[in-house]
């Protein structure tokens, strides 16, 4: 929820830090923290003046006095920054999030100054001023209450998310990628999911599986049995087919870590994370995709892509493919060229001078695996083997 544009809880901060603010002037400029009439005659003090009944300006503080005097105006300080940097990061600077932090230092920093010359002028004024306070007194102590909720709540305010996809990302950014997300979660009709308040960040829940990740299960082998590789890519395919048919989801995720089995005996595999899924046919954030996939498993078309780009589900066979080859040898895809930095090793792989066929032709693997990588790793998308003959393909294939 927003209200001119603002999320709710800050704006309620904003609120509470105007209102601390004025109530805070009005209480510590007014003479107005004693009050008593003598003989009919109005006298009252604050910290600056003194009237019986024309007012004059305190000369000669005691000590007690001028500490107090202090507090209230470090305290006042600490509401004007805390109200101006607010202000700031809600209109300006919105995606600094240290911001934040100094919001709530400076209204704590207010509350604590304010309280201690309370405390000062309580504990050092003379009975009869103690015994005769008025509303001035009054008003910067509700001034740093006011404060501390501001603080508490620009705290506990959820306005801070991871960036990607299952998550969010900060400032303008927040609301496209939002978006994006429930867009993804709504297409799968995935239901154990809720947005905060700010509909600054999305929460997933899903159900823990004992079987662990395909990841762990590679790491105690080493690499798997032709026959299981089949098995579970069937399993698989099962599961992408029907998020590019039914739900118009491209996944592209294909890390071994985002495969889940269903129980320790590790028969029933399942995909996880849609976190850099993207939908089918449609705009899609080229250059965050890019970034945010590991390059083993980026395909062509995206690493040369621009903001026009549109995928089908022939993209995901790439993926799917480098995570074969990784069940089938042990190794993810530019093992051997793990030591480049990352913008090196894609310049590398768009200028073909390395190649996933080098991977394919070094290990031993029955013929079948060799033809389907051979085209699941076609730099050109339009020769590259889709879902559905991959599928027919494992389907008729028999180990012997």
């Amino acid at each position: 929820m927003e209200v001119a544009g603002v999320p709710l809880f800050s704006f309620i901060s904003l609120i509470l830090t105007v209102v601390a603010l004025i109530i805070d002037i009005v209480g510590f400029a007014s003479p107005y923290w004693f009050y008593k009439t003598y003989n009919g005659i109005a006298s009252k003090a604050g910290l600056w003046k003194t009237c019986a009944p024309d007012c004059v300006n305190t000369e000669n503080p005691q000590s007690w006095q001028e500490a107090v005097q202090a507090m209230e105006v470090l305290g006042f300080i600490c509401l004007l920054v805390a109200l101006v940097v607010l202000i700031l990061k809600l209109f300006v600077m919105k995606d600094k999030q240290m911001l934040k932090w100094v919001v709530i230092g400076s209204l704590v920093g207010a509350a604590i100054f304010i309280l201690i010359g309370v405390c000062i002028y309580g504990g050092e004024a003379e009975k009869e001023l103690k015994e005769n306070i008025h509303f001035a007194f009054a008003f910067v102590i509700i001034a740093a209450i006011l404060a501390i909720i501001a603080a508490l709540d620009e705290h506990y305010r959820r306005d801070h998310a991871k960036y990607g996809e299952t998550m969010t990302t900060f400032g303008d950014y927040g609301n496209v990628y939002m978006m994006d997300d429930l867009t993804v979660i709504k297409k799968v009709k995935f239901q154990n999911y809720d947005c905060d308040i700010d509909n600054t960040e999305i929460h997933i829940c899903t159900t823990f599986f004992r079987g662990g990740t395909l990841e762990d299960l590679l790491q105690s082998r080493m690499l798997l049995n032709p026959v299981i590789v089949q098995e579970y890519l069937l399993q698989i395919l099962d599961a992408v087919i029907y998020l590019h048919d039914k739900c118009g989801i491209i996944y592209l995720y294909w890390t071994t870590s985002n495969m889940l089995f269903l129980d320790p005996v590790r028969k029933h595999i399942l995909i996880s994370n849609l976190s850099l899924s993207v939908p089918s046919n449609t705009d899609f954030d080229v250059g965050y995709i890019k970034q945010s996939l590991p390059p083993c498993l980026t395909p062509p078309e995206i690493m040369n892509g621009d903001d026009s780009l549109k995928l089908t589900g022939v993209t995901d066979c790439w993926g799917l493919g480098c995570m074969t080859l990784e069940m089938l040898i042990g190794k993810q895809m530019w093992y051997n060229e793990r030591h480049y930095q990352k913008t090196k090793l894609i310049e590398k792989i768009k200028t073909k001078d390395i190649s996933p066929q080098q991977y394919i032709h070094k290990h031993r693997m029955p013929e079948i695996f060799h033809s389907v990588l051979t085209r699941c790793f076609e730099f050109d998308v339009r020769n590259r083997i889709g879902c559905e003959e991959l599928q027919n393909q494992l389907k008729n294939w028999k180990y012997n």
